[in-house]
């Protein structure tokens, strides 16, 4: 699905309190994102990713909170990309002085498919630590980028500190 609105755009529209926009840019000229799923610990998918993302080709999926819950707006977005998998989580929660807003890649090294999304998703946010093949942030107002590497390939992330926040995801070739 090839959505012709920016992420901006396609959030400013939305009537929900919380939501995460992921923009996903694949600059490669060889990898193709694949086989796209999701899982939501809140909220649920209102614009589901694209299954693939080929090279070259920047793709957007929109994550919102349920409408009269006291929750945000939370979970994991997962592709395959050949030789490895690539996770992407977030929370943008209901309430800030109680929960932080967090983002963080992961690449899963080989072709195994994950079948247990949650799982995944709570190890990345209460268990990992930073390592090689993973990295989280707190998103405030000010708030460092992710970047991890992996065979040639560079991954960088940013989130942004908004009710409606942005998660830019960019995939590149070293």
């Amino acid at each position: 699905m090839c959505n012709k609105m920016s992420i901006e755009e396609m959030v400013l529209k939305l009537t929900s309190t919380r939501c995460v926009g992921i923009e996903i840019t694949n600059t490669t000229k060889s990898l193709t994102l694949q086989g796209a799923r999701t899982f939501c610990e809140s909220g649920y998918n209102s614009i589901p990713p694209a299954l693939t993302i080929p090279p070259g080709e920047t793709e957007n999926c929109v994550f919102v909170k349920k409408d009269l819950a006291p929750t945000g707006s939370v979970g994991l977005l997962i592709y395959n990309c050949g030789k490895f998998s690539l996770a992407i989580m977030f929370s943008n929660p209901f309430d800030y002085n109680i929960y932080k807003v967090w983002y963080g890649i992961h690449i899963l090294e080989g072709t195994k498919e994950h079948h247990n999304l949650e799982e995944l998703y709570r190890d990345m946010y209460y268990k990992m630590s930073p390592n090689r093949f993973f990295d989280k942030a707190e998103v405030s107002k000010s708030t460092k980028s992710i970047a991890l590497h992996y065979e040639g390939y560079h991954v960088i992330a940013t989130m942004s500190f908004d009710s409606k926040a942005i998660l830019k995801v960019k995939i590149e070739e070293k």
